[in-house]
Formats: structure tokens, sequence, C-alpha cells
């Protein structure tokens, strides 16, 4: 089954369980090419003229996110990182016979800059060349856009000419951009006067690449080096959240420097100038997502490297722990970065990404996840009140376990990780570790396969099976992590809905590149092209399991002592530094 991002909103999201079997079926039926000429890619009436860029066409595409309809668009004539991105349809909305050509589906998984090399990025270049061709003012109308506006196309087609585009200003964000001023009253019990650094316009920043949605490599005027300039297009708070923790916490070699400078952008209303990022110096050693199974592969991921950087993330850990009295909700590997190629010995660990925002659903403790799944079903309330079967449920756990004076305020991962006391929080960050321990030690940019992102290099195997990993660092994961390899039963005592294996719905699914497939067993059916009503079977199975998982995690105060039996930071620091003593003197056993 092929790829869209309405698929996998659907298939990964708990509000699945309110979808009826019928209409996903029709919403993501396939076409039969051999019985319908008209829709078929070899029909000449179908077809592309050309995806080669134009003489003179002076766009690129950096990135995408979104499940592939938001394009990193960047304009080599006017290099200010505004962050205006190209926004497209839904997959499902491309012409059918134009998806093979375009790569469509592959443009769901796919990051960085493989995107530039899509079909669908070459025709957003040629769509965007075209409009500025025939409008003279259109590439000066985007300069003196607010930071963070759109271009949206209103559809995908054969023609770029009849692709219908509209840009989109953000007004309402550039609003929400507070004043330098505001933020250091707001923070002056705090952060001390001399912690604050300079400011910078964003009028002196040059884009080199966009590398996230959030990241973008940039020069400063005057100066040769290459600096990180982090933004939001959505959330200021959140990023003024991470300015402030940054700026409070002492320096530690890995943990993200303080910001070299708070940047600002006039804003298209008031005359006042509002902060709209911060700079931050380029670490380009990479992120141990695309590290990790590279070394791996060369066969150069070394027991010692491994075991140091496992003991930097726990230091790094246990440092912000003890400044903040905060929690790290982020840890995996793209979110840990190098200080340094690889081969320099004083290479170290650096962590990023201190937002809060919390983690993939894959990466969260089950206390914490349990609480987002409630969540979510109560942000879709006409869809309780017409599931009659499902209401009674709902209405029962949310009253009993989030009250209603509270589930307001839930706006994202951080304020359900306020719910626990410090020392679950820890416990939380644990279980996070114990899989970042499993990527570092067998060499994974992910514990698994990934429904939703394509990483450089796939995972060659998938947690709980370990190959490399020392016995010693195989309990202190198990601990960590639990004991994933038990199956569902039923039982709240062994309940597994929650593992590691059906957070991502892959004990039934899986992704061979842009499709969607069943599995049997731990490998995928060759050849075979699941249904949609397969695939909507197994979804919806999947998410009853885990509601009735909830109940029962929560009746049972799961919720509250899950996390007991995990260690502490501390011990597993205890046990890395154990294992760094003996791996000095003597070979480590893989197995019993």
């Amino acid at each position: 089954m092929e790829l869209s991002g309405s698929l996998l909103d659907q298939l990964l999201e708990p509000s699945f369980i309110f979808r009826q079997r019928r209409d996903f079926v029709r919403n993501f039926l396939s076409y039969d090419e051999g019985r319908t000429w008209g829709v078929s890619h070899l029909n000449p009436k179908n077809r592309i003229d050309s995806l080669e860029q134009p003489r003179g066409c002076s766009w690129r595409i950096d990135g995408a996110t979104q499940y592939g309809t938001q394009f990193f668009t960047a304009l080599e004539r006017y290099r200010v990182p505004l962050r205006i991105d190209a926004f497209i349809p839904d997959q499902m909305e491309h012409p059918y016979p134009l998806r093979p050509a375009l790569q469509s589906s592959l443009s769901v998984v796919e990051r960085g800059l493989r995107v530039a090399e899509l079909g669908i990025a070459k025709h957003i270049c040629n769509a965007l060349h075209w409009h500025s061709e025939m409008d003279a003012h259109f590439l000066k109308k985007l300069e003196n856009l607010p930071f963070g506006s759109k271009i949206v196309f209103e559809n995908v087609v054969a023609d770029v000419a009849d692709m219908k585009l509209h840009v989109i200003p953000a007004y309402d964000l550039e609003r929400r951009f507070a004043p330098f001023q505001k933020l250091q009253q707001m923070w002056k019990e705090e952060i001390a006067p001399p912690r604050w650094p300079p400011i910078i316009n964003i009028l002196d920043l040059s884009l080199i690449r966009q590398l996230h949605d959030s990241i973008s490599l940039v020069t400063i005027k005057g100066r040769s080096e290459r600096f990180i300039f982090k933004s939001t297009t959505s959330d200021p708070e959140t990023l003024y959240h991470e300015i402030k923790f940054l700026l409070q916490i002492a320096p530690h070699p890995n943990i993200i420097e303080p910001p070299k400078y708070l940047v600002t952008k006039d804003c298209a209303f008031g005359g006042r100038k509002g902060v709209c990022g911060f700079i931050l110096t380029y670490l380009g050693g990479g992120s141990l997502r695309d590290v990790l199974p590279l070394l791996s592969m060369q066969e150069a991921l070394t027991m010692g490297v491994r075991i140091r950087w496992s003991i930097q993330i726990v230091f790094a850990l246990l440092h912000f722990r003890d400044q903040t009295g905060s929690f790290y909700s982020d840890l995996r590997p793209d979110n840990i970065l190098l200080s340094d190629v690889v081969s320099n010995p004083d290479s170290k660990i650096v962590l990023v990404d201190f937002e809060q925002r919390g983690n993939w659903y894959s990466w969260t403790a089950p206390e914490i996840r349990c609480f987002l799944f409630l969540k979510e079903l109560t942000e879709c309330p006409n869809n309780v009140s017409q599931s009659p079967h499902l209401k009674p449920i709902i209405d029962e756990l949310v009253s009993n376990y989030l009250p209603g004076s509270t589930i307001k305020n839930f706006e994202n991962q951080r304020s359900i990780w306020t719910l626990f006391s410090p020392a679950l929080q820890e416990k939380a960050m644990v279980y996070s570790l114990g899989l970042m321990l499993y990527c570092i030690f067998e060499g994974l940019s992910n514990p698994r396969i990934n429904l939703a992102t394509a990483f450089e290099i796939e995972p060659h195997i998938e947690f709980p099976e370990f190959k490399s990993t020392p016995l010693i660092i195989r309990e202190c994961i198990m601990k960590c992590v639990g004991n994933e390899s038990l199956s569902y039963s039923g039982s709240p005592a062994s309940s597994n809905i929650f593992s590691v294996q059906s957070t991502s719905l892959c004990r039934k699914l899986t992704r061979v590149r842009d499709m969607l497939t069943l599995k049997h067993g731990t490998t995928c059916i060759k050849g075979y092209e699941p249904r949609q009503e397969e695939i909507f079977d197994v979804a919806m199975n999947h998410w009853t399991d885990v509601l009735k998982d909830v109940q029962n995690f929560l009746r049972n105060n799961e919720h509250e002592t899950r996390g007991c039996s995990r260690p502490t930071l501390k011990e597993v620091l205890q046990c890395l530094q154990h294992l760094e003593q003996v791996s000095n003197h003597s070979e480590l056993p893989l197995e019993t």
C-alpha cells in the first residue's frame, strides 16, 4: 500500500479508534492501471514534460517535513533565512499517473538532502520558477513577508503553469515574537544580566542550507565561520523556553553551549523588534543517528568509543537535572551531536534540543505515553460523543485521571511530564536512555524501522534483539526499558501494548521504502501488497488493544509504579563505568 501523509496521520494516532472501515477503504483506494488507461502513467497525456530545472532557476529544496507536504525552500538571490516554506496537498491528492515520476510516496518519509533528488521537489522548484518569471514582483513580495510565511500550492498537476499558488503572510507569528527587553524583564530573577548574549538582526544572517524545520546553517555578516540559527515557525513560547534553559545552566562539555546571539526581526506591525531565534556554534561531527550505523558498517565503532559516548550522555543528563531540577524528554540519536569529526580523538558527545516538546511515541516511557493517548483522544470531542461504545470508557478515564481543570492545560508533552514527581521524571528519562544505549552498542539509527521516517542507514536488527551488546549492558538496558519480549496476554501484569515493538504498529506493519506492508513474524511478506481492509483491521485491533491496556495500566496504578523498578541515572552510570574498567582488562561476554 503506497504511503501518504494522510495515511500515516490516521494510522499513527490514537484517534484512529474512531475511524470507519468503509471510509478508510474509500479514501485510500488504489487504481488498477491495467484496466484504467486514462490514469495510467504510460498514457502520454499523463506525463510531465521535464523535471530538469530551467536555466536561471534560483530556487532549491533543502528538505521536507510534515509527511512530505512542507518543503524547505531556498532562494539563491536572497539568502536571509526568513523560513518561507512551500506547502502542497497530501500525496493522495496528486494525480495518480504523476505519482511514480514525482516519487510522491517516497516524499512522505525522506528527509534532508535526499529530498532534493525527488521528482516532487524538482517539480516544486520549477513551479516556483515559473511564477517568478510570470510575476515580476513575486520575488520582491517574498523578501518583504513576515518570518515563517507560507507559499501554498492548491494543486499538483503535470503543467507547472496550472499549479495555483497563494502566499499566506505569518503576521500572527510575528506578533507573538517577544521583544528582547520583555524576555529580560520576565527572567530577571533567574538570569543575571552578564549571562545575556548580544543581539543580532536577522538581516545580518545568510542562509547556507536548511538542515531541519527549526535549524538553519548560516553565516554572519563580516565573519567566515558557520553557525546554527535555531528558530520556530509555530511556537515562540517553546523557543523561549529553551533559551531560558540554556542561559540558566552552568556550562558542561556534553551540553550545547549558551546562545552566542539572540536574533531579532523588525516586525511588520507595531514598529518593534521581536526575538525570532538564537545563534549556536555549529558542530561538524554529525548526529548519532547517522554516525552510529555508518561506523558500525565500517567496523569502526569500537567498544571504547561506545562506552565513552554512553558515559558522556549520562553525565550530561545528570548535569541538566542537577542544574534545573527538570527533565530531558527528547533523548534520541538525532538530538545527540558530535563536537567534531569522529577521527578527532577529542570529539565528544553534545546534547541539543531543550524545548521539552517531547519525544516520539516509541521513545517515550509508557507512564507518559498513556496520558498522551488520553490527551489525544480528548482532542476529538465530536468523535467521542458519536461513539457510544467508547464514550463511557474515555469519559471514565478522563474524569479519574485527567481532572477537567487541568486537561485544557495539556498543550504538549511538557505539561504531561509535570504530572510526575522529580523522581519519576528521572525514571522516565531512564527509559529513553535504555533505548539510546541499545542504539549505541548495536550501532543503529533507531531501535527499529520507523513507519514515518526513512534513515540514511535503516536498522538491520530491531529491539529487543541483541548482537553486539555486552551482557552487562544488555541486562542494564532491559532494566531501563523492561522485558519487551513478553507477548500480550490481556492481564495487567504482562501487558505489552506499551512495548517498543507495539508503539508504532511495528508488530504487524512495516515499511519497505515508500510502501506499507504486513509483517509475518519478524519479516515482511515478499511481493505481497496488502489490501486496505487488512491495513485497517491491523491498526484498529492495535488501537483497541491500546485503549484496553490504558484502562488496565491506570486502574492498577502502573503509571505510578511502572518506573520504580528502573535504575536511576547514577546507577546506569555506575554500570557503564564498571564496564569501562573491565573492558580494559578482559574480553566482554556477549551472551550467557
